[in-house]
């Protein structure tokens, strides 16, 4: 009998292990271009409904794809500090997170971060840098994929990876309108 339950126990610890793991994981410029939009937003505020935190953006700047809406909503906690990614750009690893979770899903209020959305949300791509904080206009994070979606590094990933079957790009740096 505790030999079924240790065996029991190991098997969903390996499940739990393995859930965030995606079928296909995807290089940063994979993630960038299956991206439907990439914003700039600050944090506006919370609201808590039926247990869940909620976090509202208000959208700053359109970096790439056509995301026209002002205000975003999606899950996400309330922190006093959130934590600035270290590595060097481009990333290839979200910023730190807490145990269990396949992204970080702490804001602060005020603080502006980089969104890498596909349906509207950012926790889409596991373990992937899809909501980091930024440090102002010229952080690296930013400009490097900014740099990307202007320069031939864009075009020549882009064609290989529509080769492989993704669907159309769509290029688009305009500012959103308040």
């Amino acid at each position: 009998m505790k030999k079924t339950i240790l065996i029991l126990l190991y098997v969903i610890s390996i499940q739990y292990c393995y859930a965030c793991k995606s079928i296909n994981n995807l290089s940063v410029e994979e993630m960038l271009i299956e991206a439907d939009s990439i914003v700039v937003a600050t944090v506006l505020g919370f609201k808590t409904t039926n247990n869940i935190s909620n976090v509202l953006f208000e959208t700053d700047k359109l970096v790439h794809g056509d995301y026209a809406k002002q205000y975003l909503l999606f899950k996400g906690e309330k922190v006093n500090t959130t934590l600035q990614n270290k590595s060097e750009v481009p990333y290839t690893e979200g910023r730190r997170r807490l145990p269990g979770n396949c992204t970080s899903e702490d804001y602060e209020i005020g603080v502006s971060y980089l969104l890498i959305l596909k349906n509207g949300t950012p926790y889409w791509s596991p373990f992937n840098p899809v909501n980091e904080k930024l440090i102002g206009e010229f952080d690296p994070w930013l400009m490097w994929i900014e740099g990307f979606f202007s320069g031939r590094q864009f075009q020549s990933e882009a064609k290989n990876i529509k080769a492989k079957g993704s669907a159309p790009i769509k290029e688009n740096n305009k500012k959103i309108s308040k």
